[in-house]
């Protein structure tokens, strides 16, 4: 079974290509520290001191040697971990506080249908406006994007 030192390896690994991407015209932007943890809590990231926080449980420590083996899940268009789901979801805030300004046209639609998709803090227009622009990066429609989140 995957351990929490390969799973923070995973992580980082997938963060550090992502946010490559999504960044290449803001190198003077400091990346997120991600800090992944084992137990059972609530991913989050923290503006204020720029943190990713990502929980594994030990029950889906499994789920890490599928990824790491390459495979994918079942579930979902994209057939995302539910690691790579809140990693995902993490880095979108963390692109909504680094980035954007104001909300989009198609950031307000999204949140007006779909605003009480997500629990806790944040996630307003400017964040459904983070989902709408990193949509095609993963080669769906915003819809869709947030249907896997």
């Amino acid at each position: 079974m995957a351990t929490l030192e390969e799973s923070k390896r995973l992580l980082q690994a997938e963060y550090d290509r992502i946010r490559s991407d999504w960044y290449a015209g803001h190198r003077n932007i400091a990346p997120a520290v991600l800090d992944v943890r084992l137990g059972d809590g609530s991913a989050g990231y923290s503006h204020s001191s720029n943190t990713l926080l990502i929980f594994i449980s030990e029950e889906n420590l499994p789920e890490i040697d599928r990824h790491l083996r390459g495979e994918k899940h079942w579930f979902g268009k994209l057939r995302w971990f539910i690691h790579q789901t809140e990693l995902i979801h993490e880095m979108l805030h963390e692109y909504q506080f680094k980035i954007l300004v104001e909300p989009s046209p198609e950031g307000r639609a999204l949140f007006a249908k779909y605003q009480n998709r997500f629990f806790g803090p944040n996630h307003n227009d400017l964040f459904f406006t983070a989902i709408a622009d990193k949509a095609a990066y993963f080669h769906v429609s915003p819809d869709e994007l947030v249907n896997e989140l």
